[in-house]
């Protein structure tokens, strides 16, 4: 997301993105670069409460703190993301699998034992005629 604001102190460019982590968690990374400097704010949401986390990179518009403001917690999401967050998921989702094959495996040693009961009883009703 991005946005340009133009008012009676300057202008204010401000861009980020805003991932999702969990069912009720999500976490955002934010640039504003304009008159008062450059400030880059990380967020967490958890449920209804939300942390704002704003750091001064520096007093003025200057080339490197939006660089490294962008940069270091671009790499640092993506080395969460990569090393802990997809193994995560990829847990959770081996684990949904497995209790879906479990509950098929139920159903299917369930309705196998209700076909054998129906067929003693036909061969026994076969058996009597």
């Amino acid at each position: 997301r991005g946005a340009l604001k133009v008012g009676t102190f300057g202008a204010i460019l401000e861009y980020g993105v805003e991932e999702k982590i969990t069912e009720h968690s999500s976490l955002g990374a934010t640039m504003v670069v304009g008159t008062m400097g450059v400030i880059c704010k990380l967020k967490l949401t958890r449920a209804s409460q939300t942390y704002l986390f704003p750091f001064q990179l520096s007093d003025e518009v200057m080339l490197q703190p939006v660089f490294y403001g962008t940069v270091a917690p671009l790499l640092a999401w993506l080395t969460v993301k990569k090393l802990l967050l997809e193994p995560l998921e990829l847990k959770r989702k081996e684990e949904a699998k497995e209790k879906l094959r479990q509950s098929m495996r139920e159903k299917v040693a369930a309705a196998r034992q209700e076909a054998e009961a129906s067929l003693s009883l036909m061969e026994e009703r076969f058996r009597r005629g």
